[in-house]
């Protein structure tokens, strides 16, 4: 089970572990877990973010863990996949401004990522591919970073209803939403027109270690 230092399990969830894995047939290779984020100590129900689905438990050598810098996620590889009920409580109480801090070294490790795999760097990171993540993330950054991050938290908060949960919803969609992804796009701006004059990989990947901090 893949589990975060900052995230708990509720009862429903402890329960299901303990009656539905031992039920499990051969045939079943994990099981997914529906997580629920706090912000600011208010839980997160609406905008598409109430009840976000993982695959958190699986049986041995039945999944492989993404080999990311960022926003690494179990998948399945042998075996069909079942639904736990309860939920997975994602909550950290540190002060917000550790959250911005953690958020800017976030935004160096996914900047990794999309140079990564846009310049096709021969790294020490060698990812295993997830095509339907690749597949957003690829509409996402050729929409640009000027628009994307707006058109996201435009999407979660009035769309898919994340003013639903006030005052709190609109901190987290502004902030994990909107002011996010406009730190990775222009940092991502940042080290385009650094690699813009870099001939071969070893100069991309030097100007990569030094905007990043990261040994890549």
């Amino acid at each position: 089970m893949k589990l975060d230092a900052d995230e708990w399990l509720d009862d429903d969830l402890r329960q299901a572990i303990r009656e539905q894995l031992v039920l499990a047939g051969p045939e079943v290779g994990g099981f997914t877990v529906d997580r629920r984020d706090f912000f600011l100590g208010r839980a997160i129900r609406f905008g598409g973010r109430g009840r976000m689905s993982f695959l958190r438990i699986w049986r041995h050598g039945a999944a492989v863990i993404e080999n990311r810098w960022m926003d690494e996620h179990a998948i399945l590889t042998r075996g069909i996949v079942k639904p736990l009920s309860g939920l997975l409580l994602h909550r950290n109480d540190k002060p917000f401004s550790e959250w911005i801090e953690k958020h800017n070294k976030y935004a160096d490790a996914e900047l990794l990522d999309i140079a990564i795999e846009k310049y096709q760097l021969n790294t020490r990171i060698n990812r295993i591919p997830n095509n339907k993540k690749s597949m957003a993330r690829t509409i996402y950054y050729k929409i640009g970073g000027g628009i994307a991050p707006i058109m996201l938290f435009l999407y979660r908060y009035i769309i898919r209803g994340g003013f639903l949960d006030g005052g709190g919803g609109y901190y987290y969609h502004f902030f994990q939403g909107y002011w996010y992804r406009t730190l990775v796009a222009a940092k991502l701006s940042e080290l385009e027109a650094q690699l813009k004059n870099c001939v071969t990989d070893e100069q991309r990947i030097a100007v990569i270690r030094a905007q990043t901090g990261r040994n890549i």
